[in-house]
């Protein structure tokens, strides 16, 4: 009998947790999605030398701002012993030169490109239980938009 009663309670349980994150959506704020134990799965911008979630970002002025961790110290089995945060900037606006003509011995022409950051990112949000196996396919997508800066 309380084993039968461990199982029923333990199924209530799943139902109720799954019945909870079935309530969350695209429409759901990014709070309440982290909240539910659910998974963005934020893409990644270039600011200076380092690789941030686009959640971690936001504008002042013309730049993308990131505050961002750098190892100062390793330790003897290789881990970070000490860090320092610092403040990173990239301009939303840049030229890049590509390579437009390829030969054998390398690039022989090359073209000027005004490029533009994106402010706007398309999120993928799973449950956490496949997201941490690899496995299933999001449970849904929600447009993450980069703000300015809060002072």
């Amino acid at each position: 009998m309380k084993k039968e009663m461990f199982l029923v309670v333990g199924a209530f349980i799943a139902l109720a947790t799954s019945a909870s994150a079935a309530q969350i959506n695209s429409a759901s704020s990014w709070a309440e999605i982290e909240s539910a134990g659910l998974v963005a799965a934020y893409p990644q911008v270039q600011i200076g030398n380092s690789f941030v979630n686009v959640n971690e970002v936001c504008v002042v002025g013309d730049m993308l701002h990131a505050t961002v961790s750098k190892c100062m110290a390793t330790g003897v089995r290789g881990e970070c012993a000490s860090s320092v945060s610092a403040s990173t900037f990239s301009p939303l606006a840049r030229t890049v030169t590509k390579c437009v003509a390829q030969t054998r011995a390398g690039c022989s022409q090359y073209a000027s490109e005004k490029v533009t950051a994106a402010l706007e990112y398309t999120v993928n949000v799973y449950d956490a239980a496949n997201y941490a196996h690899g496995a299933g396919p999001a449970a849904f997508s929600k447009t993450y938009k980069i703000e300015a800066c809060k002072n």
